[in-house]
C-alpha cells in the first residue's frame, strides 16, 4: 500500500494486531485468537484474503471451532497457472481442506475462477464469483497531487513492483535499450525493492543504460511518479490481476500492460501486449507515447474505474451474502 491505509479507516473500528515477528507462527497466533474470539463474541462475518489463512479458516470452520455466521475467502493469485509440482499439491492440499467450507469464494478475474474449474473438480460446488478488485479513485487522485522534488525533470517511461521474476522488469529493461537508441530524451525509471536488484543493476550496466534507468527503491507513495510518465507500463510474465495497472489508469492516460492476468484486455484505453516479448512490448510503449488515446476511449477508461469502486465492490458482496 501508498501509505498506512489502516490509519484511514473509521474510528469506531477497533483493530487487533497479532505480536508476532514471523509468518507462520503469526497464523497460528491468529487461529487461536479467532477461535476464542468467535466463541466469546457473537460474529456475523470474517473474511480473509490470504491462501494459507483462507485454508486455516475453512478448516477451522469445518470442524466448528471458528464460530462465524458467513466466511468470505478472497482468491489472490492463479496458482494452477503459476507453479507446478511439489509446490502445486501443496497449493492443492490447501484448497481441499479449507475452501469448501467458505460461503463465498472472490476471484480476481474469470480466468482465476476458471483454472480452479479445470483443475479441481471439486470447485464446481463451491460458491464462487468474479468481481474486479477495487479502485479507490478519490484517494489516488488525492495522493496524485502530492508534491515529490525527487520527480526526473526529463521525460521518463514508469514501472513498479516487486523486483522478482514475475514482474517482468529484465524484459521492460531490454525493451527500454531498443527505444532508448531513437530518444535519447527519455528515461526509464522502476520503483520499488526485491531479491533481483542486484540482477537488474547488472542487466543495466551490460547494456549501458547507467545514465538511463533510475531504480529509486521502495516509495511510499508513488501515485505522482505515475501521474507525470510519459507512460506507465506493467511487464509482468503473470499475476492474479495487478492492482498497479488501475493505479495508473487513474491518473495516466497512457497505460501499456502485457495480458499477465485475465480482464486485462476489457480495460478501456490501455495498450496491451504479450508476456515475455521484448519486441512487442518496445512496440508497444513506443505506440503509446506517441499517439494518446481517443477521447472515447479515455471516457470509456473512467467509466470502468467509477463502475469499480469501493462502494460497489462491497455493496456486491452485500448482495451475494445478504441478500440486500
Amino acid at each position: 500500500p501508498m501509505q498506512n491505509n489502516w490509519n484511514d479507516l473509521d474510528p469506531a473500528i477497533h483493530i487487533k494486531y497479532i505480536n508476532t515477528k514471523t509468518y507462520f507462527p503469526g497464523i497460528i497466533k491468529l487461529a487461536f485468537f479467532l477461535i476464542c474470539y468467535t466463541r466469546k463474541k457473537k460474529v456475523d462475518l470474517v473474511a480473509s484474503s490470504n491462501i494459507n489463512i483462507n485454508a486455516l479458516l475453512g478448516l477451522l470452520k469445518k470442524i466448528k471451532l471458528l464460530k462465524t455466521k458467513k466466511l468470505i475467502i478472497r482468491e489472490t493469485t492463479s496458482v494452477f497457472l503459476r507453479i507446478k509440482g511439489f509446490k502445486k499439491l501443496i497449493h492443492t492440499i490447501k484448497y481441499l481442506i479449507g475452501y469448501s467450507s467458505a460461503d463465498l469464494i472472490i476471484c480476481q478475474t474469470e480466468l482465476m475462477k476458471q483454472q480452479f474449474l479445470d483443475n479441481l473438480k471439486v470447485s464446481r460446488k463451491w460458491k464462487m464469483i468474479t468481481i474486479q478488485n477495487p479502485v479507490n479513485f478519490s484517494n489516488i487522485i488525492q495522493l496524485s497531487t502530492e508534491n515529490n522534488s525527487d520527480l526526473l525533470k526529463r521525460k521518463y517511461i514508469v514501472s513498479a513492483g516487486r523486483f522478482i521474476h514475475e514482474k517482468g522488469f529484465d524484459i521492460l529493461i531490454k525493451a527500454f535499450a531498443q527505444i532508448a537508441k531513437n530518444d535519447q530524451a527519455l528515461d526509464l525509471v522502476i520503483l520499488g525493492e526485491g531479491e533481483l536488484k542486484k540482477q537488474f543493476e547488472n542487466l543495466i550496466r551490460e547494456l549501458k543504460l547507467e545514465k538511463r534507468v533510475y531504480m529509486p527503491g521502495f516509495i511510499k507513495n508513488p501515485i505522482p511518479y505515475f501521474k507525470t510518465a510519459e507512460v506507465c507500463v506493467v511487464s509482468s510474465r503473470f499475476e492474479g490481476f495487478p492492482n498497479v495497472l488501475l493505479q495508473m489508469a487513474a491518473v495516466n492516460n497512457k497505460i501499456v500492460s502485457t495480458l499477465c492476468a485475465g480482464n486485462i484486455d476489457s480495460i478501456p484505453s490501455i495498450k496491451t501486449c504479450p508476456t515475455d516479448n521484448i519486441s512487442l512490448l518496445a512496440e508497444s510503449i513506443t505506440e503509446a507515447i506517441n499517439k494518446l488515446p481517443d477521447n472515447e476511449s479515455i471516457t470509456s477508461k473512467f467509466l470502468f474505474l467509477d463502475s469499480i469502486s469501493v462502494s460497489n465492490y462491497v455493496k456486491t458482496i452485500e448482495n451475494l451474502i445478504y441478500g440486500k
